[in-house]
């Protein structure tokens, strides 16, 4: 029997009072609610980045939501759903947003891209050791890199190990005895054995992260019948940040529209195609239902439609989405790994988020059964 939009309504706000939680990046939920507000997530520079009003917008953007439950997504959706989550905007510092406050609920007409920091903006929770061999071998082997090309002229295109493996002996293991003597490096206790025996696998994997994300860029431009792809990705390393550099290449608004109502479009015909019954799906098509969501959810994030206010959009539409697919919605440590993973890689990580939220409505269910008086609060 297909779910109400009552049931699915109950799904959505399952989490109770703490249903911010299936909308906010996981690393800042010991924050609080308030986290955005109060600028808690900005380590010193809380009135830099406080933003008043965020709660209260995000939430009525949710509310809006989860009215639409079990509608058909359309492009004036999208567009409510955006400026119900920036209604604040108007009162907030312009310091603080990216966008004249006359274009808050525009599609986005002037250039931009973002880092992500490989270190501070992982898609899991590190300890020390694993945040500084990540950073360091980064570092050390573009200035690797930097050496053998300053040096002795000897060019590489990635830095891998199998192409780092190709240089003579004498002149990496030269290069690796100086910059580990190099006082940058001396100072932070890095060891070339060290980097050499763990270091690659990281950047090896960041590198063939972005490979792969810039094939699926250009196999969607070419079915989206454009003269570039939504976005370019490139790795980096600067002295001391390893970080992907994410470029979004429309600026025209007309563009993005018309872009926005193309992967709308695509999205609906995937979903359409399937059993309209969700408890009908076999596992077969609650795969494709899955990926079809990370798939939008990416493609959105890529092409960057709003001037601000584009991650926390995104993310009220992916819980609507998962709820009304017959999933239930997501705690992602770092949501915006969808940007710099493979499509597979990033639907994994939305499988794992949504165990997270099973597991949150769990204990919060749990808790109430304990402590009767919690459970009148929430009444």
């Amino acid at each position: 029997m297909a779910y109400t939009a009552a049931e699915m309504r109950n799904t959505f706000w399952r989490l109770g009072d703490n249903w911010w939680k299936q909308i906010y990046d996981g690393k800042y939920h010991s924050f609080g609610a308030d986290v955005f507000d109060l600028g808690l997530h900005g380590s010193g520079r809380r009135r830099e980045i406080a933003e008043p009003g965020y709660y209260a917008s995000v939430k009525k953007a949710a509310e809006f939501a989860s009215m639409e439950l079990g509608k058909q997504l359309t492009k004036e959706m999208y567009v409510r759903i955006h400026s119900l989550a920036c209604e604040h905007f108007s009162d907030v510092d312009q310091k603080v947003i990216n966008v004249e406050k006359d274009k808050i609920h525009q599609f986005r007409a002037v250039h931009c891209g973002c880092s992500q920091n490989l270190v501070t903006d992982s898609n899991v929770a590190e300890d020390k050791f694993q945040a500084k061999m990540k950073k360091y071998s980064f570092i050390f082997i573009h200035s690797l890199r930097l050496k053998l090309q300053s040096k002795y002229q000897i060019t590489t295109e990635s830095g891998s190990k199998q192409e780092l493996d190709k240089i003579p002996v004498e002149i990496k293991s030269g290069i690796c005895n100086e910059l580990t003597r190099n006082g940058f490096f001396a100072a932070k206790g890095v060891n070339a054995v060290d980097i050499l025996d763990n270091g690659y696998a990281l950047y090896e994997n960041a590198f063939t992260s972005i490979k792969q994300i810039n094939i699926e860029l250009a196999n969607l431009q070419q079915k989206l019948h454009h003269s570039k792809p939504l976005a370019t990705l490139s790795l980096n390393s600067s002295l001391d940040i390893p970080f992907i550099t994410i470029n979004y290449n429309f600026m025209n608004p007309v563009e993005i529209e018309e872009i926005v109502g193309q992967l709308i479009a695509n999205y609906n015909d995937i979903i359409n195609s399937l059993p309209e019954d969700t408890t009908l799906r076999n596992e077969e098509q609650n795969q494709q239902a899955l990926r079809a969501i990370a798939e939008l959810f990416q493609h959105l994030e890529w092409l960057h439609p709003f001037y601000d206010g584009q991650g926390r959009t995104d993310l009220v539409l992916l819980a609507k989405l998962l709820t009304e697919n017959g999933f239930n919605p997501s705690i992602l440590y770092q949501p915006y790994f969808s940007t710099f993973g493979p499509l597979d890689e990033w639907t994994h990580y939305l499988e794992k988020g949504i165990e997270a939220w099973k597991i949150e409505a769990l204990k919060i269910e749990s808790s109430i059964a304990i402590d009767p008086l919690k459970s009148i609060s929430m009444l």
